[in-house]
């Protein structure tokens, strides 16, 4: 295996396990701390925790290029 497969496997593991199993679980967390449904204030923590999490995927996505090239 070359190089850079293992580092391209290393990210999509990566990746797979930050999207898939804290997504879950902070989204959980995050609509447990208001009381109802059609709570305003609900709805929107859960659209700002959204915006936060694809604003971090993009970022992070830029900074992994940017190392890849830089180091690899």
């Amino acid at each position: 295996m070359s190089k850079v497969t293992c580092w391209m496997q290393a990210v999509v593991s990566a990746r797979w396990a930050v999207s898939y199993l804290l997504r879950r679980f902070s989204t959980a967390l995050v609509g447990k701390l208001f009381a109802g449904r059609g709570d305003p204030v609900r709805d929107a923590a859960c659209s700002e925790f959204y915006a936060v999490i694809n604003f971090g995927g993009l970022v992070a996505t830029l900074l992994v290029g940017r190392l890849g090239v830089t180091f690899g």
